[in-house]
């Protein structure tokens, strides 16, 4: 039965944008923009595929099944409508906020993992008695773009994580690769690490304190020099003994759908914990 628009009072009415479908169109099937000419000035649509590892950026939801070339009515995807979607399996309140991406052909919903751009829909609910119900869910607005090809405007993150000496040659996680979209870079605007004791960072090979992301072959953002890393000292992104890479400096950002960490290039034998905060976008 596709998406259907859950409605509060009788009196509810929603906006719709006129297509052309390219290619048959079922009513509450959800769509994404079409390349191609419609010969009457109007934007073409298609039918998502679905699947796990969908590409398809979504649009909107149909009002009315279209043969192809004909008009169809859209119902842009936005931050304010709830929707009503079949679910693969009978589902509960326990899958609130799970991973899910729509499955191929049939567009109903599954719980389960999936890339990034798979995913489309955040789930808030559930309705319905059992073995009926379906879910309640709004569309994953960073799973689509706008329709000039356009990245919608830049998610914000900040995250504050703890490094230590005597393990400082592990990666702590900084921003999780699960995070980013696959088409996403992250870009870094700001630093505070503190150095929160007395005691500096000290030690016979180890020499430096980077931020990198998770690509196979991690790429450098920042480097903290040990010399720097003395008792209670509080370094930004600017200070001296910090060197940025181009990825920061020029803003080209990070490998795209990467995460980013901390670590040194050894083990300290000494220094009290650093406490770093980088903040920035994805893009």
């Amino acid at each position: 039965m596709g998406f259907r628009l859950h409605k509060g009072a009788s009196s509810s009415t929603v906006s719709a944008e006129r297509f052309i479908a390219s290619g048959a169109i079922a009513a509450g099937m959800p769509v994404a923009l079409a390349a191609g000419a419609s010969g009457v000035g109007l934007g073409k649509v298609a039918q998502l595929s679905g699947g796990a590892n969908a590409t398809e950026l979504l649009y909107g939801v149909v009002m009315n099944a279209a043969a192809d070339g004909d008009e169809v009515m859209v119902i842009p995807a936005d931050d304010y409508g709830i929707w009503e979607v079949d679910a693969v399996a009978d589902t509960n309140a326990a899958n609130v906020g799970q991973d899910n991406y729509l499955t191929a052909t049939t567009l109903t919903l599954t719980v389960g993992a999936s890339t990034l751009n798979g995913r489309k829909c955040q789930i808030i609910g559930v309705l319905g008695t059992a073995a009926k119900r379906v879910y309640l869910v709004k569309f994953d607005l960073y799973t689509r773009y706008l329709s000039t090809g356009v990245a919608l405007s830049g998610r914000p993150f900040r995250s504050t994580v703890t490094l230590t000496a005597a393990t400082g040659a592990t990666p702590v996680t900084v921003l999780a690769a699960a995070s980013v979209m696959a088409a996403e870079k992250v870009y870094i605007t700001d630093l505070l690490l503190t150095v929160n004791g007395a005691t500096a960072w000290t030690d016979a090979t180890a020499t430096i304190v980077t931020i990198k992301d998770t690509a196979a072959s991690p790429v450098t953002a920042i480097t903290a020099a040990k010399a720097q890393l003395t008792g209670n000292a509080k370094l930004g992104l600017l200070s001296t003994g910090i060197t940025l890479a181009n990825n920061v400096a020029l803003g080209t950002g990070m490998t795209a759908g990467k995460g980013l960490t901390i670590s040194s290039d050894a083990n300290f034998g000494a220094g009290s914990d650093i406490v770093v905060t980088v903040c920035g976008f994805l893009a």
